[in-house]
């Protein structure tokens, strides 16, 4: 049976924040950490712990006695600086303080007074007054600005990269501070040693000794020091119980549904789904709400943020709540036997009743009139039921314990970061609900892998440190230009709570609350005129930033729903209703919709009615005739302007409308209530606007099928010109617009945040979009037609959000994404020359090829980077690459770099980021040279598509096959200068390709293969390349032909320009100047960079002579003369590269 922690009480200690779990500081109590051995702290041999913190305590009493004497004579600053220091020296065995005068980090100055441990440890040691310690000061700020004590040494930490503990020390009170880079929620252990002594609390010093004793803070030789082993022993930890939540939580709907279904009493539920009145799926999210009302409530009673803050904590009724209605009652109910014996189903009969006060404006047990997701719609099927005390108790153990061998810890919701439980909640997403029915019993479970979805559509949860990063390179600098365009503190205000931050494809809200948390810092800071605001103010003014500038998206409902939760459990102000969030937090496809209204002026293109796969070749034909006419019809006059939704009346009552909606306050229940009702309003107001369907009718006629039977229901032009007109779409095709709206999630950014759009877009742009999702075929088209800044032939969907915000943010703005490398590298060159004099900062991250324990992604087996820019050019750019080292850590380099140094318009825009000077060097020295396109043409070999097995057989099989060079992978032998078929041929007939049965591949003309030519291969460090004059066709090599021969010939000039191909330089120029890559990403090759190699001119002669050799070393290695072979081939390689005439130091580079 698995026993149950008795939490350990603490009245001097206090953990803030996420510092170090508490957890932890119970098994320090009971000696049951890691290195808490007598030895490990120092002890000689036959010396107990217990021996030396009783000597310990009964110094402390007597440096105390001392201490309060002197207090009461002299002045609390040198009192408590003379108290501190032998604290430090004489009980917890810190032998080597060194006094300081401050750290100097570049232009920033930290008063710390002490360092310790060879200077590892910083610390401010001062006579302070308890409630200074967080408030400004002069003392500790710098150039006029006031900074707290607190904040002074928390800063220096975050700046010293060789200091990760802290410790502030003020005679009475003590902290405890680590590397806090987020700065936006505090975090550090408190001690008030005043009460710790006076209170006689002596099992409360022994954990204070046995966690700050001197033994914790040394470095070994090697390794961290004790307190880092415990900190990040405790992270691993809490890995697991968040791996434990996951399946608790999939537990939990599974114990509610089932209870909830099986109950005698709800025949009215499960008459609802045998109906189809309550779907499955609906089912599924009114059960994920009540999981999350649960989780607000466990989070919200840890925090202590449930009731109004007029509500004392004396007051009787947080009594009554605490022991006979809230979750931390159900939560000690659960691990009890008995309370789950019978058929009782009393303990749901109270939840429901606080469920009930949680949407009422006066609750005689005093808690706040919440709304939001306590709403009666939100679980409108579930709370009539009944439910039998076991399934709930069943429920909540699953989410509020976890399973730590055979002992049972309360999960520690207060310590436990919103973001953190986004990673939990992220996961179950995707999670089918399956419902079974056996006669007239009912059973809910769940199929498929949590979060198997989501990750097949590129969507990954992003670590907190990547967050981090995005805030300081995206919104730091817009909320650093708005502040300094503002002089006084009302316009400071203003200008803060002005800033608009988007993420398009939001999942649950980690970047949404990260950016909310910073701006709620800044305001706070300024309402506070100090640099450590209260808590109370921060939650206060992080529920107004909420409420004004965090806007989200995603096509996903139940993302939106999560997003909701978390922004509702951070922002969650006491006594004060949820937050209206619909108008800001919305549920569409980000790509898919009208961005700009102008381009309904210009009626519905063409390219809505190309033929796609399913549609009726015929009908596209005629539908794109008789849409060109209308169009042409329009452009002459009828439509332009019409319908441009800018200059529209209706649409600008209706924006204004909704700017009148946003301003309604909402700091009661009923407030809240009355914003709700007129957001419905103006919704269903707008679903019925000709403006809203004329973007819809636009869109929808990319997304219906176009056959011979829904030809009536596909949207042309001319329905955009009836709209206008004022005359009635016919019924049917309406309602095919309206299900397409549905089914495809059409977003009209122009409409849904016409606000925003109209003060010329976001300020703030960031998101990490899905990566490696492939984008539904008519999703495809569609953006082709919009974004003609990506490049057509993109395939993934990161890309186009990419491009998106291109137009959705300000030009004063800023953006920030986590993508995938491949956007500095492969194929995005349209899209990165948009971006090329607006990116501000890069910062490269290897993520393949790294142990798991440093994967930032462990799903990915590839590198990424964080990619900022800014709406208005600039020349130079931030640049980080993180590699991991030799010993398995991270390096960092760090560089700015001037853009016109590692962007290269003729090298399709590629982002260098690993150039060098000398290989800048290199690329100058050639860049007179002619180049291979100047004389050769190149074509790429066959792509079988999806038809390998249709195209290449190992034997012919017709008079339509040709010989192939299959590749390795065939059995081929691919060397430099020759190579030997394996025996593969290609049925060169285009006619078995079958695009109607969805079959593609691209045979190429037969011509590119025919005579003479260089073939190179695609992938592979180094590439390989080899002479073939035998007709011979290529599996997807390149197939390099003459253009122009002048005064040599033909296959001379091929064999002479060989080697240059081969030539280590060749290697150098693609890898390292042309088509960069670093980390473990794919080596491919691509026409644009090879055909841009330098080839030095060349006399007649000396093409003879290579081409010559080039002869010889074929022969030799037909004939398996590999000696022979290798000693021309040594020859060749050294007059290739003389015929560069490079330097020493440029040889030695490329030849590294």
């Amino acid at each position: 049976m698995a026993r149950t922690t008795a939490t350990v009480s603490f009245q001097a200690i206090e953990l803030k924040g996420s510092l170090l779990p508490g957890s932890l500081l119970e098994q320090v109590a009971r000696l049951q950490a890691t290195l808490q051995k007598e030895a490990d702290y120092g002890l000689a041999k036959g010396e107990r712990l217990r021996e030396r913190i009783d000597t310990a305590w009964v110094r402390l009493k007597e440096i105390w006695e001392e201490y309060r004497d002197l207090r009461e004579r002299a002045a609390q600053g040198a009192s408590g600086l003379h108290t501190s220091v032998r604290i430090l020296r004489e009980v917890l065995g810190w032998p080597d303080l060194q006094p300081c005068i401050g750290w100097q980090h570049g232009d920033a100055h930290f008063p710390i007074t002490q360092r310790a441990f060879e200077g590892a440890v910083p610390l401010i040691v001062r006579g302070i007054a308890a409630d200074q310690l967080d408030k400004g000061s002069s003392q500790f700020g710098q150039e006029g600005r006031r900074r707290s004590p607190h904040s002074c040494l928390q800063e220096c930490l975050n700046a010293d990269d060789n200091a990760n503990w802290g410790l502030l020390l003020t005679g009475d009170r003590l902290r405890l501070l680590h590397d806090n880079p987020s700065l936006v929620k505090p975090a550090y252990l408190a001690v008030d040693l005043e009460l710790l002594v006076e209170g006689e609390l002596f099992d409360e010093f022994a954990v204070l000794w046995l966690l700050l004793h001197a033994s914790r803070f040394r470095h070994p030789q090697t390794g961290s020091c004790v307190l880092d082993a415990w900190k990040e022993q405790a992270q691993e930890a809490g890995e697991r119980v968040l791996g434990q939540l996951r399946n608790g939580v999939q537990q939990a709907l599974e114990a509610l549904g089932n209870g909830l279904l099986q109950h005698p009493e709800n025949e009215a539920l499960r008459s609802q789904l045998a109906s189809g009145a309550l779907s499955g799926q609906e089912l599924h999210r009114q059960l994920l709400r009540l999981v999350y009302r649960f989780l607000f409530l466990f989070t919200a009673e840890d925090r202590d943020l449930l009731f109004p803050r007029t509500l004392g904590q004396e007051d009787p009724r947080r009594r009554i709540y605490r022991e006979g209605y809230s979750v931390g009652r159900l939560r000690e109910l659960a691990i009890r036997r008995s309370a789950s014996e019978g058929p009782y189903g009393d303990l749901w009969q109270t939840q429901k009743l606080v469920f009930l006060q949680l949407r009422q404006s006066s609750s005689p047990l005093g808690l706040p009139g919440l709304g939001g997701l306590f709403a009666e719609p939100q679980c409108q099927a579930l709370e009539p039921c009944e439910l039998a005390n076991r399934f709930l108790l069943r429920a909540i153990r699953a989410i509020g314990w976890f399973q730590a061998g055979d002992t049972l810890t309360r999960v520690n919701y207060r310590d436990l970061n919103t973001e953190e439980l986004g990673s939990v909640y992220e996961g179950l997403l995707e999670l089918h609900p399956q419902l079974e029915r056996a006669g007239g019993s009912w059973q809910l479970s769940y199929g498929g892998g949590a979060g198997s979805d989501r990750k097949t559509t590129g969507s990954y949860y992003t670590p907190d440190q990547l967050v981090q990063l995005l805030i300081v390179s995206a919104l730091l600098p817009v909320i650093a230009d708005r502040l300094s365009k503002a002089t006084t503190e009302q316009e400071k205000e203003a200008a803060l709570l002005e800033i608009r931050v988007l993420d398009p494809a939001c999942g649950s809200g980690h970047f949404l609350l990260a950016a909310a948390r910073r701006l709620a810092l800044e305001l706070a800071r300024i309402r506070a005129g100090d640099e450590e605001p209260s808590e109370e103010l921060r939650q206060e003014c992080l529920r107004e930033v909420v409420a004004h500038c965090i806007y989200g998206v995603d096509k996903n409902p139940m993302a939106v729903e999560l997003c909701k939760v978390a922004l509702w459990i951070e922002a969650v102000d006491p006594g004060k209703p949820l937050s209206f969030l619909d108008a800001h937090i919305q549920c569409g496809d980000s790509l898919v919709g009208v961005f700009d209204p102008k381009v309904l002026e210009q009626g519905i293109p063409d390219e809505a009615y190309k033929p796609l796969t399913g549609d009726d070749k015929p009908t596209c034909t005629s539908l794109k005739r008789e849409n060109a006419s209308f169009r042409k019809a329009g452009q002459k006059g009828t439509l332009q302007g019409t319908l441009n939704l800018q200059s529209s009346p209706t649409i600008s009552r209706s924006q204004q409308r909704l700017k009148e909606i946003e301003a309604m306050p909402e700091t009661t229940l009923a407030e809240g209530s009355a914003k709700q009702a007129a957001y419905e309003a103006w919704e269903q107001e707008r679903s019925s606007d000709p403006q809203a369907l004329a973007a819809d009718l636009y869109t929808a006629a990319f997304f219906l099928p176009k056959t011979k039977d829904s030809r009536a229901k596909v949207p042309t032009t001319q329905h955009l010109l009836l709209l206008q007109s004022g005359q009635e779409i016919q019924g049917d095709l309406e309602l095919a617009v309206e299900q397409a709206t549905r089914d495809f999630r059409f977003f009209h950014w122009h409409l849904r945040f016409g606000e925003v759009m109209e003060r010329g877009g976001f300020d703030c742009v960031l998101g990490n979009p899905p990566w490696g999702s492939e984008l539904d075929f008519r999703t495809k088209n569609y953006l082709k037609s919009l974004q003609s800044f990506v490049d057509s032939s993109t395939p993934n969907a990161f890309a186009y959000f990419c491009g998106l915000t291109l137009g959705l943010q300000k030009i004063s703005g800023r953006c920030g994404m986590v993508v995938p490398d491949s956007i500095l590298f492969k194929d995005y060159s349209q899209l990165r020359s948009g971006l090329s004099t607006l990116v501000s900062r890069i910062l490269w991250f290897q993520n393949s090829g790294a142990p798991s324990k440093l994967r930032l992604f462990p799903e990915v087996d590839h590198d990424f980077c964080i990619l900022a820019w800014s709406g208005s050019p600039s020349l130079s750019a931030d640049v980080n690459v993180s590699q991991i080292g030799p010993d398995g850590s991270f390096v960092v380099t760090e560089r700015q770099l001037q853009k016109s140094f590692f962007i290269k318009k003729e090298f399709d825009f590629i982002y260098n980021i690993s150039m060098t000077d000398s290989a800048q060097q290199i690329a100058i020295h050639v860049s007179s040279l002619s180049t291979l396109s100047d004389r050769f043409s190149c074509n790429e070999g066959i792509h079988t598509g999806n038809c390998r097995d249709l195209l290449f057989h190992e034997a012919c099989v017709n008079d339509h096959c040709k010989p192939l060079f299959y590749g390795a992978g065939g059995g081929d032998k691919i060397n430099n200068y020759c190579s030997q078929r394996a025996g593969w041929w290609v049925d060169y007939r285009k006619e078995i390709i079958d695009k109607s049965e969805g079959l593609y591949a691209s045979l190429r003309d037969e011509a590119i293969f025919a005579g003479a030519k260089i073939y190179v291969t695609r992938t592979g460090n180094p590439f390989k390349a080899f002479y073939d004059n035998c007709s011979y066709a290529s599996n997807n090599f390149f197939s390099i032909k003459l253009i122009r021969s002048g005064s040599v010939g033909e296959d001379t000039l091929l064999l002479g320009t060989l080697p240059f191909i081969i030539s280590p330089f060749a290697q150098y120029f693609i890898r390292r100047i042309a088509a960069p890559r670093i980390g473990q990403a794919f080596i491919e090759t691509k026409i644009t960079h090879l055909m841009k190699l330098p080839i030095p001119q060349l006399s007649s002669q000396q093409v003879e002579t290579l081409a010559e050799l080039v002869r010889q070393v074929i022969d030799a290695k037909s004939k398996g003369m590999e000696e022979s072979a290798n000693e021309l081939e040594m020859e060749i390689q050294a007059k290739a590269l003389a015929a560069y005439q490079f330097n020493d130091a440029m040889l030695a580079e490329i030849l590294q």
